[in-house]
């Protein structure tokens, strides 16, 4: 059998000008064995499947390239991503592989007022894999993450598992996952501190009837070690208005829960459906928030569908944080990060998607993004009170992707 030809008839031209695209970035990475096993375990999966697709017709076979682009004016990140998924053994087994990037540019309010240069470069890659088995009623699936940039180099491992009951109306989730970060600092080569992170979640999806279900899920999450950041420093307040830094000192545990209820109904014939999201969340450092997530698609036609979606975020402080410190009454934790400040987001997105033959598909995404922070000011220049202001952002989003189902 020859198989260029029937690639080639198979994909558009463009999908392989993309994985030369990759490639050829890939080659200018340095890259551990790990990267490089994903990476030909990634590419492997992708193009043995193109000429076996009339006998790999499993919907979980595929791949997918997604590029995307960040830009707040202060802070710009590319991020091309691209994903594997194959269904061997007559679909009893399930292996995936991923490759992602994020290219980061930034001269925030943190990085002008602190960093020598006023602006910060930095490329982080990660890499991962699974492996998963469908059970008579249910599933399991196994993962690692591994992520790396100048001075911070992550591994996360996952186990999952979900079970149908009631004629499958009913599933019930379980994961389970344990990373190791280590933290490091470009200006001081002897630093390396440890993070651990613990994570367990439970989910229950329940069909209400034909049109509508709803999903119910909790997470806890302790994180424990070096909580801190080596760059992020603790603002003091002088008695002339002005400004000093020391570096921060935050509790080494931190607990984190949430709850996400979830409600989907499809509306028959009118070709649309609705999603509802509603997220609480709270710590043991005093962080309480919420999220609403809202979402509308319709389906325009069989092959072109578009969504509309909004999220709304908003937290309270840490019981420790504060924009300025009191020089005269110092707290045993301190703190600069300013996710640990009173603050609110808003976000609206519309997502459309056109399906092509062969099993192609093209989407894209557009964002608006606003963030306000209520108790967080851009200190501007430390030794000068008078240009002080509350720190706020908006950002674009846009986002291109493709997908092949085999």
């Amino acid at each position: 059998m020859i198989l260029s030809p029937l690639i080639f008839r198979r994909a558009p031209q463009f999908f392989f000008d993309t994985l030369f695209l990759i490639i050829k970035i890939l080659r200018n990475q340095k890259k551990s064995f790990v990267e490089q096993f994903v990476v030909g375990l990634l590419f492997g999966l992708t193009l043995v499947q193109l000429p076996f697709s009339n006998i790999c017709e499993a919907q979980e076979s595929n791949f997918d390239f997604i590029a995307r682009y960040y830009d707040d004016s202060e802070t710009q990140v590319i991020s091309p991503h691209v994903n594997a998924k194959a269904s061997i053994l007559n679909d009893d087994v399930t292996v995936g592989a991923g490759y992602a990037m994020d290219i980061v540019t930034s001269s925030s309010a943190d990085v002008r007022s602190w960093a020598s240069q006023g602006k910060i470069s930095d490329t982080r890659r990660e890499v991962s894999g699974s492996l998963g088995a469908n059970l008579e009623g249910g599933a399991l699936t196994v993962g690692v993450v591994v992520s790396d940039e100048n001075d911070y180099h992550s591994q996360t491992y996952s186990i999952g598992g979900s079970r149908d009951f009631f004629d499958k109306n009913t599933t019930v989730d379980l994961g389970l996952s344990m990373g190791n970060d280590h933290v490091q600092s470009s200006s001081d080569k002897g630093f390396d501190q440890v993070m651990k992170t613990g994570s367990m979640s439970v989910g229950i999806t329940q069909v209400l009837n034909k049109i509508s279900l709803m999903q119910i899920l909790y997470e806890y999450t302790i994180q424990s070690g070096y909580l801190a950041s080596p760059y992020r420093a603790a603002r003091i307040g002088q008695t002339d208005g002005s400004v000093i830094a020391i570096s921060e000192n935050v509790p080494n545990l931190r607990a984190k829960q949430d709850v996400t209820l979830k409600y989907i109904y499809y509306a028959l014939g009118s070709s649309m459906a609705t999603s509802t999201a509603v997220r609480l969340y709270w710590d043991n450092w005093g962080v309480r928030s919420i999220t609403l997530e809202p979402q509308l698609t319709r389906d325009f036609s069989k092959d072109f569908s578009m969504s509309l979606d909004f999220r709304y975020y908003r937290q309270t402080q840490s019981s420790f944080y504060k924009d300025k410190y009191d020089q005269t009454s110092l707290s045993p934790f301190l703190t600069g990060n300013k996710t640990l400040s009173e603050y609110w987001t808003g976000l609206v997105g519309i997502r459309p998607v056109l399906k092509l033959s062969y099993g192609w598909e093209i989407y894209g995404r557009v964002e608006y993004y606003m963030l306000k922070y209520t108790n967080f000011t851009d200190i501007g220049v430390p030794s000068n009170p008078n240009d002080d202001k509350l720190y706020g952002l908006t950002a674009q989003v846009f986002s291109l992707g493709i997908l092949r189902n085999f």
